[in-house]
């Protein structure tokens, strides 16, 4: 309860301030404009009247920040690698942490259902045979947020992150809802189908069609060329909390 009401509170505070120095003086614009000071006032306080912000939780560590018409996906995780070879951003616990920078204690259909209500629709995962075609789905818009040494609230591009080997060119590939698969039980049919996702591949930056999100270009863990590690300068030590905040990415230029 501790650790959800922990979260609840970054997710509440992050972002919520207003910058007071570009407020106009509302007394020069009445004397200068001849118009009705009052007026002003109440015109400026609705206009910077901040909308209420609802959290919905989905599952243990997932939750669904609403605001107006926005939606945001928010998973709660942790910093477990800070250099080495990457083939994921986000995993879950206890599964692929020696390869991915962020994981969470999660489960997958949990982070699923939030993205659809959010109303992120999932495309396809990556296909390998007969012919190699991108994963697709909704483009995504990813950030990480938490709190630095120094005591201050961070939002950074996910991306930021993330470098290719041997240089400091960031990722730039985009990140899609690719949905992951749902397979059989093939030990027991009467069981339920099996989410791959909860195999660990959660945000990936190499191809899996296990991914939940996936890049929406050919990026694969065989190719030395193509491969990527933590941009270790700009993550913060191992065991920090961040919310990897999810949304549909802005189609404006």
């Amino acid at each position: 309860m501790k650790k959800t009401l922990f979260w609840i509170s970054i997710i509440l505070l992050c972002g919520c301030g207003s910058n007071e120095k570009n407020d106009p003086d509302i007394t020069k614009i009445a004397v200068d404009k001849n118009i009705d000071n009052q007026k002003i006032v109440h015109e400026i306080s609705a206009e910077k009247k901040p909308l209420k912000t609802n959290i919905v939780q989905i599952g243990p560590n997932v939750f669904l920040e609403i605001q107006g018409e926005k939606r945001t996906v928010v998973v709660s995780s942790k910093v477990v690698r800070r250099e080495g070879f990457l083939e994921l951003l986000l995993c879950r616990e206890k599964t692929k942490e020696h390869e991915s920078i962020l994981a969470a204690s999660v489960d997958a259909r949990d982070l699923h259902q939030a993205m659809l209500s959010a109303g992120l629709k999932p495309g396809n995962p990556v296909q390998f045979q007969p012919e190699y075609k991108p994963a697709t789905g909704v483009p995504l818009d990813i950030k990480l947020r938490y709190t630095d040494s120094s005591g201050n609230n961070q939002i950074v591009p996910a991306r930021d992150w993330v470098k290719k080997s041997m240089t400091n060119k960031t990722l730039e590939a985009t990140w899609v809802f690719a949905g992951s698969r749902l397979v059989p039980n093939t030990i027991d049919s009467k069981s339920p189908p099996y989410f791959l996702a909860n195999d660990g591949d959660l945000i990936s930056i190499s191809n899996f069609e296990s991914a939940l999100i996936d890049v929406s270009v050919k990026i694969s863990s065989a190719n030395s060329d193509l491969g990527y590690e933590p941009m270790t300068e700009k993550i913060p030590k191992l065991g920090t909390n961040v919310a990897i905040l999810i949304e549909a990415k802005d189609k404006k230029p």
